[in-house]
């Protein structure tokens, strides 16, 4: 990626050169067209299930986010309506019922029964207890616990497992199919239209193919970044997931291969390594509100809300992970630590006896911190022979001749992060 493609005043390499193979990097394909994108206009466009943009007069242009393009856009979707009501529930074989402490019938004494039911990507009723379902459903009628009114939920954890792979991120052509899915598989259970229901969660992720083991990036962001953000974002971390969270949202960096195994969804053979998932959520209704306004489900297929949720991810990389070439800090931490990953790569290589302390002779003279004659003359005073002195001396050279600079894992990401920018300025 050339410089002036990064922010003003971020250098990310200081010394480090890239040696990850350039075919890692994701491309993103868009198909331009004329006329830009405006985001107030009331007659917004929306991508159809047959590769096209739509308005509200019915004219169409060529879509712009390519179909089959990586780039990512929703995942975890919660849905609300007051609308339904307990006749509208069609069958309810599969239900789990939980008995409320209010009376919906004060006279009758009948209890407010609240209605849950699992399903799987296939629509097909699952135990979650022992398989984490790919949609929820829970009918809250009026009178169980706090409830004013009824009140239908429907969850769906992964929006891309639901569409049948968790390892490939849900893109802007699959919104279409992914709202019908969810009408098709509800709609076997309850009479009602998802597409009116109101969006109260809504989570904008991605899924980025790496050079490396998806932890030794989880690690450094962790490593760059601050134990706190404001006073309200905390920040979590472990060896598979970073993360800077409050009570409405939640921004990070997780291993998607090593999440989806524990949660018990299938990956393909062929994939489930190396995948590094970036992910903003937007946890309860007020925090969807402040970033898309008031939204209904079949809202997401609108190119202004594709967008918007892009944009608010692509910002919460900047807040919470960018790099400060201005902070000595940022730049110290970064480089300790890709030279202690550096030195983890070439133990791997190498089983030479005292390796890691020549390795770091070898780097502090690289960094101007010592010389060779300095080491020469303390050794010597410390009763070393001068023909093992020559040795070590023969062997730092020969480290310091043949030296590779440790990979640019973050220039990696920022690289990816950025090919999902330059698409957002193809279709702005």
């Amino acid at each position: 990626m050339k410089h002036e493609d990064r922010p003003k005043g971020v250098n990310i390499q200081q010394g480090f050169t890239r040696s990850h193979a350039q075919t890692h990097t994701q491309q993103v394909g868009i198909i331009t067209s004329s006329g830009g994108c405006d985001l107030s206009n009331d007659q917004i466009k929306t991508v159809t299930t047959n590769g096209t943009l739509s308005n509200n007069n019915k004219s169409s242009e060529p879509i712009r986010f390519i179909s089959g393009g990586s780039l990512g856009t929703f995942d975890t979707v919660k849905i609300t309506s007051k609308g339904v009501r307990e006749n509208d529930l069609l069958d309810l074989d599969g239900w789990s019922f939980k008995a409320g402490t209010k009376f919906k019938d004060y006279d009758g004494g009948i209890p407010a029964m609240k209605k849950i039911l699992f399903l799987n990507e296939e629509g097909r009723e699952v135990d979650n207890e022992n398989r984490r379902s790919t949609l929820g459903i829970e009918f809250i009628p009026f009178g169980y616990g706090k409830s004013s009114s009824d009140l239908t939920i429907i969850n769906i954890p992964s929006a891309p497992a639901l569409m049948g792979n968790a390892c490939q991120p849900l893109t802007p052509d699959q919104i279409p199919d992914f709202i019908n899915r969810v009408q098709s598989i509800v709609g076997n259970h309850i009479k009602c239209d998802v597409n009116t229901f109101e969006v109260s969660r809504l989570d904008s992720s991605t899924i980025y193919s790496v050079s490396d083991p998806v932890p030794a990036y989880i690690s450094m962001f962790n490593a760059i970044s601050s134990a706190k953000k404001g006073h309200s974002n905390k920040k979590y971390f472990q060896d598979e997931t970073v993360q800077f969270f409050n009570k409405s949202q939640a921004v990070g960096f997780y291993d998607k291969g090593v999440k989806e195994k524990e949660n018990g969804l299938l990956i393909p053979s062929d994939e489930g390594s190396n995948l590094l998932r970036f992910e903003l959520q937007t946890k309860n209704r007020q925090s969807v509100l402040s970033k898309y306004g008031g939204i209904v489900f079949s809202d997401l297929q609108k190119e202004g809300i594709i967008i918007k949720g892009l944009e608010a991810r692509s910002k919460s990389f900047d807040t919470y992970f960018q790099l400060n070439s201005k902070s000595e800090k940022d730049i110290k931490a970064y480089r300790g630590y890709m030279n202690s990953y550096h030195l983890f790569d070439l133990l791997k290589e190498s089983g030479k006896r005292n390796h890691i302390a020549n390795f770091l002779r070898a780097l502090a003279i690289r960094e101007g911190l010592i010389t060779i004659d300095i080491l020469d003359t303390f050794m010597r005073l410390g009763g070393y022979t001068p023909q093992y002195i020559n040795r070590h001396n023969k062997l730092l050279k020969e480290i310091i001749s043949n030296w590779t600079d440790p990979k640019d894992l973050y220039g990696e990401v920022y690289e990816l992060i950025q090919n999902d920018r330059n698409a957002l300025k193809a279709v702005a």
